[in-house]
């Protein structure tokens, strides 16, 4: 090391310094766009519920289809004629509606199953991107810090190179180079902070986008879900009063 070189030594001091601070203000983005997303994954789980609002209306469905079958059984007992070509065609009016409901009711118990594996995906890519938050949060804080040290360690560099040739050589030149080891030290340390910081971010964003369709998928069949019982009951309003119009026309027993 000689002192010619030294304002080259100190030019590349002070060029780490900006590249420095500038990877530590990346990593401070980077972590606080992982909690900022982080909570917002926790806060879409916590409105992502599944009402049941089907079941009421499979429950009619089943009993509508109960007194059907009943009163189909009742109808084909019937003498031939007028009466009982007429209760058969009601009969066939309840059973298409019923139809018609259960293909309703159908679809929306398979887009409520949908909406539940859509869900079960959300919570798996939330509980994965914990792991790469963490560590980027830690990864980052130690960018942050050595990007702090670094300046004041190159300061201490450059000051021991304006001091080559007034101290004994050997002497001066140790001294220099323990000074500039420490600050590289600090610089290795604090790029290999931001590479982690770069790959755990790159983890994140992944699990960010899996739990973003996973969100889409189920925010699709969880309305679809819950459409069914309004496109279902006035077919089995339908049934239900169909039904109770043969039954009064029967013979009671």
């Amino acid at each position: 090391m000689v002192p010619e070189k030294a304002a080259d030594i100190k030019g590349g001091l002070d060029e780490g310094v900006l590249r420095a601070r500038g990877a530590g203000e990346a990593a401070g983005r980077l972590d606080a766009r992982a909690k900022q997303r982080t909570a917002e994954m926790a806060a879409a789980l916590k409105k992502s519920e599944i009402k049941d609002e089907i079941a009421p209306e499979r429950q009619r469905w089943k009993t509508a289809s109960k007194n059907h079958a009943e009163l189909t059984a009742r109808v084909e007992k019937l003498p031939e004629g007028p009466d009982k070509r007429r209760l058969q065609e009601k009969s066939k009016k309840a059973a298409a509606a019923l139809k018609s409901a259960d293909e309703a009711l159908r679809k929306g118990e398979d887009a409520a199953a949908a909406a539940s594996s859509a869900l079960q995906k959300m919570k798996d890519a939330q509980r994965r991107a914990q792991s790469p938050a963490g560590e980027l949060e830690t990864s980052a804080a130690e960018v942050r810090r050595l990007a702090g040290l670094l300046p004041g360690a190159a300061d201490e560099a450059k000051a021991r190179l304006d001091l080559l040739g007034q101290e004994p050589r050997n002497v001066s030149r140790t001294r220099a180079w323990d000074n500039l080891e420490a600050a590289r030290g600090l610089t290795s340390g604090l790029f290999v902070s931001a590479d982690a910081s770069c790959s755990r971010a790159s983890e994140l964003h992944n699990q960010s986008a899996a739990f973003a369709r996973a969100q889409g998928d189920f925010e699709k069949s969880r309305a679809a879900s819950g459409a069914a019982p309004a496109e279902a009951r006035p077919f089995l309003d339908e049934a239900e009063k169909t039904l109770s119009s043969v039954w009064d026309s029967l013979p009671q027993r």
